[in-house]
């Protein structure tokens, strides 16, 4: 082995030539093959620190640039340290953390050193900007310090209902269609003023074509709401919705819900738009999905969607294709049965197409959920011989303690659109009705 004595702190650059028999010399250095730049340093390196909690996870390296993230004030903020020297032959002494210090060079306002992994929880109570804190050390003193900015927003939820259209225009149904459907089921429950409690925001603009970038609602927006029904196309435009925007890529819809907010989710492929994405961008459009491989995704955190095989009739063929759904089999029906309206489908398929359905069962107990989770549908598909009948496809979730970890949820498989008016307008005044048995604590 080649053994060197070096200098620190400076930077060197190593080169290995080639010489063949004849005496000829390789001509060229080429950077990453027979070139090294070397930089040394006093220090071996310094700890590679993650901070994890709700709003998602932070890695920091040295004194590197702040992180920022959003949450609502009041709700309790679970942080968990992780911190590695190894990849440099040191250990991890230990670290310590502080909130909003007024200076950082000094000892004021510094937790003690610690291996705890776990901070105490966060609770801010008032909207702002705040900084946490986080130092790692290593056995030989090597420092890293994690700053990540908090923006806090209050969540007056003064207002009853947000609907979120989430979906794009087609011909099946056009964005006129699918609005008119909606106002329709709001004003006609008779259950809001349309003039003063109802609100509505388009994700991708005006009649669904504006962006296709998706634009959600804010954090500060949504905290405005009681309740927020969410109809999503999830495969969106190139793979983008508001759906995987708010509830992954920012998680926004989680700080919502445990801020004591609802949420009703509805509409296509909305499975994949609540789980992680795998460049940060597009949702993963590959079924079928075990939820259960990730924990801490939406889907399954707050949807309570605990299974291991959750599958989509993509359409083509046609034979499984959804045409109904049923209340869920040897229990009381809670909400009524539903048929496809024909007038609302494609002549062609006669059926609807990239409906989400839960091949294998949802085991609450082993998922650790708190509450009551209501099966409510189950599948009939085109074919009478399909893998999809009387497979689960619409949940809700509710927890009676005061100290529930989040509002209520509710998740249908399916777009309510295409089903017959009057049944669609008895299940949904039923959903809003049990909805506002819930105060929020």
């Amino acid at each position: 082995p080649l053994r060197l004595a070096l200098a620190v702190p400076r930077q060197y650059l190593l080169g290995v030539r080639a010489i063949d028999e004849a005496g000829a010399v390789e001509p060229f250095f080429d950077f990453g093959r027979n070139a090294l730049r070397l930089i040394t340093r006093a220090q071996a390196g310094v700890p590679v620190l993650t901070l994890a909690c709700e709003l998602g996870s932070f890695e920091f390296i040295g004194m590197g640039y702040p992180r920022e993230a959003e949450t609502m004030a009041g709700v309790p903020l679970r942080v968990t340290i992780t911190a590695t020297a190894e990849t440099y032959g040191e250990t991890v002494a230990g670290w310590r953390w502080g909130l909003d210090l007024a200076d950082v060079e000094k000892e004021e306002g510094w937790s003690a050193w610690t291996q705890d992994p776990t901070l105490p929880p966060l609770t801010i109570p008032q909207a702002g900007v705040h900084a946490l804190l986080v130092e790692a050390r290593d056995s030989a003193g090597g420092l890293t310090r994690a700053t990540l900015i908090l923006q806090v927003v209050d969540a007056p939820m003064d207002r009853p209902l947000l609907w979120v259209d989430d979906s794009r225009d087609l011909s099946y149904p056009s964005d006129a269609q699918h609005d008119a459907f909606w106002n329709g089921l709001i004003q006609d429950s008779g259950r809001f003023d349309m003039a003063s409690e109802v609100f509505r925001h388009e994700v991708h603009g005006p009649s669904d074509v504006y962006s296709p970038v998706p634009l959600p609602p804010t954090l500060e927006q949504l905290g405005r709401y009681r309740l927020i029904v969410w109809e999503c196309a999830g495969a969106g435009y190139n793979g983008q919705s508001g759906l995987l925007s708010s509830s992954t890529l920012r998680r926004h819809l989680g700080a919502y819900l445990r801020a004591g907010g609802q949420l009703w989710v509805g509409g296509t492929m909305t499975v994949p738009a609540m789980m992680a994405s795998p460049n940060g961008v597009n949702f993963n459009p590959l079924y079928p999905i075990d939820a259960t491989g990730d924990q801490t995704s939406f889907a399954y955190r707050f949807m309570k969607l605990a299974s291991s095989r959750i599958n989509n009739a993509m359409g083509i063929p046609p034979d499984d294709n959804l045409i109904g759904v049923q209340p869920f089999p040897g229990k009381t029906p809670i909400y009524v049965q539903m048929e496809q309206d024909p007038a609302k489908v494609s002549p062609i398929k006669a059926s609807i197409s990239h409906g989400d359905a839960i091949f294998d069962p949802i085991y609450a107990q082993d998922a650790g959920f708190t509450g009551v989770i209501d099966s409510l549908f189950v599948y009939q598909a085109k074919r009478a011989g399909s893998s999809y009948n009387n497979k689960l496809n619409a949940i809700r979730w509710h927890d009676p303690d005061p100290a529930r970890p989040h509002g209520r949820t509710q998740w249908f498989g399916f777009p309510l659109y295409f089903m017959k008016k009057e049944q669609a307008q008895e299940t949904f005044n039923r959903s809003i009705d049990w909805f506002r048995e819930e105060a929020r604590p």
